[in-house]
C-alpha cells in the first residue's frame, strides 16, 4: 500500500506542476510591463521547481553578454547589472550551448558570479530561453541545500523556459512599440500653432510594421520664417525612432544658428558621419517666407515637395543630393522658388507615392492631381490619404501640408 500512495503522491506532485505551467501562458502576463511581467515569471517558475531562488539574464543589443535582469532570492544580481560572457560561466554556456545544464555543488563549479556562492546557493539548474531558435537569455534556479535536479526536472524547466520565452518577447515587442509610438509622437508636434501659415500633418504606419523611420516637423525661425522638414530613415522600430529624434534635435539645432537648408544638411551630414547615427536617411527641408513670399529648399535624396496654386501645381526642383550619412563629400545647396498668397506646399515620403510594379513618377502625378488649390490644409490631408495611402502599402507615410493664407 505505501507503494502505491507513493506513485499517486509523485503523480499528483507532476500533475500539479505540469498544471501549475499553465499559469505562464496566463493571458494577464500579456499586459503587464516587461519589469513586472520577469518579476511574475520568476515568482511562478520557482513555484513550480520548488526552488529557493531564481533569475533571468537577457542578452544584450550585441548578443556577447547576459545581463541580469530580475532575481528572486538573489536581488543582488540586478542591484549590481551582473554581466555575464556568452561561453563562460554557468549562465554563458547554457546561452552559447542552448542546452538545460545542472549543478549538483556550486563549490566545485565554474562559477563566474560570486553573488551565487555569497548566498549558499548550493545546487543549481538552468535552461536558455528560445524563441524560434534564438537564444533571449537564460533561466536558472537554485537551492540553498545540496539537491541533485534530473533529467525530468531539467526537461520540466525547459519547458517553462520556451513558454517565459515567448512570453518575455511578446512583452519586449509591446514594449518597443509603445517607445517607439511615444518618440513618434513627440516628432509630430502640434503644428498649427505657427504664425504667418496654416500647417497640418499625418502619419500612417505600414500595414504590417508597427512604426518605421518616417517622420516630420515644422518650428518657427526669426523674421517670422517657418521651417518644415519630412525625412525617412532607414529602418523599422525603436532604433529607427532613437534616430529620428537625434535628427530632428540637430536639425533644430543648426536651423536656430541661421544657416541656409543647403548648410543644415551638410552640417548634418557631417554629423552623422564623424558621431552617428550612421544611418542613411531621405530628408527635405525648407524655409518658407510668408511675408516675401519664398520658400528656400534643400534637399537629400528625397522625393521634390509638391507646391499648388491658382496658377497651377508642380514640383519644385532643385540641386538634389545624396541621403544623409553616405558620403563625406556630399554638399547639399538651397534652391529658392516664389510662393504666391494661397500657395499649397506638400512635403511627403517616398511611401505616399512609391507602389510596387510602378514608376516612383506614376505616383508623383498621382500626388499632383490629389491637392486642388484653395483647399486647406486638413481637406488637403484627407484628399491625399484617400487618393495614395493604399491599404497594402508597405511603407511608412509622413506627410506634411502647409498653407500661406
Amino acid at each position: 500500500m505505501a507503494g502505491n500512495e507513493e506513485r499517486v503522491n509523485v503523480a499528483s506532485e507532476v500533475g500539479d506542476e505540469r498544471g501549475s505551467l499553465q499559469q505562464l501562458t496566463d493571458p494577464a502576463l500579456a499586459y503587464m510591463p516587461q519589469e513586472q511581467l520577469l518579476s511574475e515569471l520568476l515568482v511562478r517558475i520557482a513555484a513550480i521547481l520548488r526552488a529557493d531562488t531564481a533569475a533571468i539574464l537577457l542578452l544584450d543589443g550585441e548578443g556577447r553578454h547576459l545581463l541580469a535582469r530580475a532575481a528572486k532570492g538573489i536581488e543582488e544580481e540586478v542591484e549590481q547589472g551582473v554581466r555575464i560572457p556568452v561561453g563562460k560561466g554557468f549562465a554563458g554556456r547554457i546561452a552559447a550551448e542552448r542546452r538545460a545544464i545542472a549543478i549538483d555543488d556550486v563549490n566545485h563549479a565554474d562559477i563566474l558570479n560570486p553573488i551565487l556562492r555569497e548566498k549558499g546557493i548550493r545546487s543549481l539548474l538552468g535552461a536558455p530561453l528560445l524563441v524560434e531558435g534564438r537564444v533571449l537569455g537564460v533561466l536558472h534556479v537554485g537551492s540553498l541545500v545540496p539537491r541533485h535536479f534530473d533529467a525530468s526536472e531539467a526537461d520540466l524547466l525547459q519547458v517553462a523556459a520556451d513558454r517565459a520565452a515567448i512570453a518575455i518577447e511578446h512583452a519586449t515587442l509591446t514594449e518597443g512599440r509603445r517607445l517607439a509610438v511615444a518618440l513618434q509622437h513627440q516628432l509630430l508636434p502640434g503644428l498649427r500653432a505657427l504664425p504667418g501659415v496654416e500647417i497640418a500633418s499625418r502619419y500612417l504606419p505600414a500595414s504590417d510594421e508597427a512604426l518605421g523611420g518616417d517622420w516630420c516637423d515644422a518650428f518657427p525661425l526669426p523674421g517670422g520664417r517657418v521651417a518644415v522638414a519630412v525625412g525617412d530613415v532607414v529602418g523599422h522600430g525603436v532604433g529607427a525612432a532613437v534616430v529620428m529624434a537625434q535628427l530632428r534635435t540637430a536639425l533644430r539645432a543648426y536651423a536656430a544658428d541661421g544657416l541656409t537648408p543647403g548648410e543644415v544638411l551638410t552640417r548634418m551630414n557631417r554629423l552623422m558621419l564623424q558621431l552617428g547615427p550612421r544611418s542613411m536617411t531621405t530628408l527635405a527641408y525648407a524655409v518658407v517666407d510668408p511675408r516675401s513670399g519664398t520658400i528656400e529648399v534643400a534637399n537629400a535624396g528625397h522625393p521634390p515637395p509638391l507646391a499648388v496654386d491658382d496658377h497651377g501645381s508642380g514640383y519644385l526642383d532643385g540641386p538634389g543630393g545624396l541621403p544623409l550619412a553616405v558620403s563625406d563629400d556630399a554638399r547639399y545647396q538651397s534652391a529658392f522658388h516664389r510662393c504666391p498668397p494661397g500657395t499649397t506646399i506638400v512635403l511627403y515620403t517616398d511611401g505616399l507615392v512609391e507602389r510596387r510594379g510602378e514608376v516612383i513618377d506614376t505616383g508623383l502625378e498621382r500626388l499632383r492631381l490629389a491637392v486642388p488649390p484653395g483647399v486647406d490644409v486638413d481637406a488637403a490631408c484627407a484628399r491625399i490619404v484617400s487618393a495614395l495611402a493604399a491599404e497594402n502599402r508597405r511603407d511608412d507615410v509622413a506627410l506634411l501640408v502647409l498653407r500661406l493664407p
